[in-house]
């Protein structure tokens, strides 16, 4: 059995490829998403506006069951319906 030392070659520059891990993750997070929008565009959509219809499908539940089980004279229960965004 022979011996065979092992060198390293030492780093001239930096690499230009990656600085780091963080913009190697970063970076194929977006070319993945990328990838998934121009592939499958109405599956991207569709989860994409899920989210806010499902925030505005339970505003409207809660609203039919405040009006339909907790009826009171006079009462819409109409500002249930109505969410306010913080103004400027």
């Amino acid at each position: 059995m022979i011996s065979v030392p092992v060198r390293v070659n030492p780093d001239l520059r930096p690499s230009r490829l990656v600085t780091g891990v963080a913009t190697y993750v970063w970076r194929s997070i977006k070319i993945i998403c990328r990838i998934f929008v121009v592939y499958q565009p109405l599956r991207f959509f569709f989860i994409l506006g899920s989210i806010p219809f499902a925030a505005g499908f339970l505003l409207l539940l809660r609203w039919l069951v405040l009006f339909l089980f907790f009826l009171e004279p006079g009462r819409t229960w109409l500002p249930s319906l109505v969410v306010r965004r913080s103004c400027c």
